[in-house]
Order: structure tokens, then sequence, then C-alpha cells
């Protein structure tokens, strides 16, 4: 005996389909900020797109420049989708970017080195052993014998504009 979906059942699956299908966008790329992020144009909308689960160099600190013409390369005039997984607190889509040939950016930059697994906001271990893969190889950023993370450099930098202000 089939059963029937209920009105509520129904509306239930439509919301979610509605939901998850605007969580995906396809576009072109209109400008590289850094490594790992960049503006797009999607359905006639500007989306300032950050990468989910890494974090690269910050401007300033050595491998910023390669980590960024690295993302240029790959996205630069082409039309990607962007799996939106939600936004960070400057209002930026947070998401995995899918290249042509089903290739993910966020993992070719890990796989490249040119960044770290953003652990703090990811859990993922696919990612986890990407990053170890690299620095293992010492490809990279991974070349420098003690590199700082980005979230490190940050917080260097705050303190020393603290610093400097008082």
């Amino acid at each position: 005996m089939q059963k029937k979906m209920s009105f509520v059942g129904l509306l239930i699956f439509l919301f979610l389909s509605v939901a998850t299908s605007a969580q995906q966008i396809s576009g072109k790329v209109t400008h590289v900020k850094d490594g790992d992020s960049f503006v797009m144009i999607a359905d006639g909308k500007t989306f300032e797109v950050r990468l989910d689960g890494i974090d690269c160099p910050e401007k300033g600190q050595p491998f910023s420049a390669k980590a960024k013409q690295f993302t240029f390369d790959q996205v630069n005039g082409r039309i990607i989708t962007v799996k939106i997984n939600g936004y960070d607190k400057y209002k930026r889509a947070l998401g995995k970017v899918y290249l042509p040939g089903n290739k993910i950016l966020n993992e070719q930059l890990l796989i490249a080195g040119y960044a770290w697994h953003y652990k703090k906001y990811n859990s993922d271990q696919r990612l986890a052993k990407m990053e170890t893969k690299a620095r293992s190889a010492g490809v990279g950023l991974w070349h420098d014998p003690e590199p700082i993370s980005p979230w490190d450099y940050r917080q260097l930098k705050r303190q020393k504009n603290i610093l400097n202000t008082k």
C-alpha cells in the first residue's frame, strides 16, 4: 500500500528543495581579491565569495601573491559554480568552488601548498589530510621552515596596531 504525502510533508519537501537549490550559484569571476576570496556575477547579482574550509596567506605574508595568482589562474573570467555553505561576518558567501573539469578550488589550493586547512571553522578530514600531505612534501608555503598561519598573522597585526595606538 502506497502512502500519500501529507500536505505538510509536501510543503516541507518543496521548501527544502528550493532552499537547497538556492545554495548553489554559477557565474563569472570578475575580480580575485586574494588567494581565498573573489568577486563573481551570478544571475545578474554580484557576490563576494570566501573559500570555505581553507585560509590562504594574508597580504604581506610569504606566498600570499602566489596563492592569489594560483586562484586567479584557476577562476578569472571563467564560469564557475559555488556551493554556498553559509555567510561570514563580512556577508561573503562561504563556499566550495567547483572549477571546470569538476575540480574543487579549495582542495587545489591545499594540494599546491598555498593554504591551511581552517580547522577552527571546518572539520573535513579530507582537507586536513590534503594539508598534511602538502606539508610532508614541502610544497608551496610548506617550503618555509616556520610558516605563520594567516589567523596568527592577523592576531599579531592587531596586537601591533593596539600597541602603536597607546
